[in-house]
């Protein structure tokens, strides 16, 4: 295995740990690897006796790590999955039918390969059940739910057993919905997983005694009544209008120059469970929201197929991650459309949950709808 000196220097290229192996040639060396299987049967790897042949060593090497490969499957097994439950819906919804969807276009597989694309069941959430947060990060409660039911080119995607239910409904149909907000790392990455956990359909009478069932939370709407913002902008001709019913608070941003900003100060009660922006501009090529700890980033390009982003960082902190909400661009009639919203129309974004937690009482937003040359 080696002195302690030669540990010491392995180490911290993980030699010696989880299965990894390291080899040390030069030129002339003659080669023989000894190890044992899991069986405890002994193995034998003789490097032949011509010297100074660089490709016979990389063929050997090869050979070797082929051999380790067969004979010692479970060495180097790491855990496959890290799954960490941020929130739990289980709700009554409607099913809406099926719509074809393309992806953000955030990668250069998009739209055809990126797995995004396709067919989607839409629910329309009519009542929770049901909800749990467990994590910092998780999903408030939701409107409505998507589920991918194909691919790009139509073909079949996801669990057989949610597809075949999906087939049976028919528009309208009432269904237990269920599903979970996960955080997911595999492979060294991570992102936000939101697997159903129950898709059920229902007949009308059950549904009608669920809706009419009492609710077992505090009534929200009194909590709601005594929710107070005030609000700056930077620029008087500015105006931002506010709406909250139901703890979701809609706030609509209309500028005449297209370039402003804003402080949104919660000066009684507590933020709403959901803040839903609507930005009424005809681009978005720059747009921020923050708290003090908190910055939300993103923009629509007016050209390049108008691609959207969305940034979520830490103030004072490297690195950034997608949030789990997206810019949504919509008609005057609150309906998606491709690239940018004609007259009426406007950018929807839901802020996450983790510009409205904590004790900041105060976001400061800005806009800039095209950049001047």
């Amino acid at each position: 295995m080696g002195s302690a000196s030669e540990k010491t220097a392995t180490k911290p290229h993980n030699v010696g740990m989880k299965g990894q192996i390291g080899l040390q040639i030069h030129p002339g060396d003659e080669l023989l690897i000894r190890f044992k299987d899991n069986h405890g049967e002994g193995i034998e790897v003789i490097r032949p006796r011509t010297r100074n042949n660089a490709m016979r060593k990389l063929g050997l090497l090869m050979s070797a790590f082929v051999v380790l490969l067969l004979t010692l499957p479970g060495a180097a097994e790491e855990p496959k999955e890290k799954r960490e439950l941020l929130a739990n819906h289980e709700t009554l919804a409607v099913y809406d039918g099926v719509e074809y969807r393309l992806c953000r276009g955030l990668t250069a597989f998009c739209p055809k390969q990126c797995g995004d694309s396709g067919e989607f069941a839409t629910f329309t959430v009519k009542k929770y059940l049901k909800y749990e947060k467990h994590g910092q990060y998780g999903d408030p409660e939701q409107k409505d739910y998507l589920v991918q039911v194909s691919d790009y080119n139509k073909k079949p995607k996801g669990d057989p057993k949610i597809l075949e239910t999906v087939k049976g409904m028919k528009k309208g149909d009432y269904v237990l919905l269920s599903w979970h907000h996960d955080y997911v790392t595999k492979e060294g990455a991570s992102s936000p997983e939101r697997p159903i956990t129950k898709l059920e359909k229902i007949d009308a009478d059950k549904a009608k005694g669920l809706l009419n069932a009492p609710e077992a939370k505090e009534d929200k709407d009194a909590t709601m009544k005594e929710t107070a913002l005030d609000i700056k902008t930077k620029k008087p001709a500015d105006q931002i209008k506010v709406k909250i019913e139901n703890d979701i608070a809609t706030l609509d941003v209309l500028s005449q120059s297209g370039i402003g900003g804003a402080t949104i100060t919660l000066t009684n009660g507590k933020w709403p469970t959901t803040v839903v922006l609507r930005l009424h501009l005809s681009g978005l090529e720059s747009f921020a929201v923050s708290n003090s700890k908190i910055k939300l980033t993103g923009s629509v390009l007016s050209h390049s197929g108008n691609t959207k982003r969305l940034y979520l960082t830490e103030i004072d902190k490297v690195g950034e991650r997608e949030p789990e909400s997206e810019v949504k661009v919509l008609d005057a009639e609150g309906k998606p459309v491709m690239g940018l919203p004609d007259k009426g129309g406007y950018f929807e974004i839901t802020l996450p949950k983790a510009l409205l937690e904590g004790e900041s009482k105060s976001l400061k937003l800005g806009w800039i709808d095209f950049y001047r040359g």
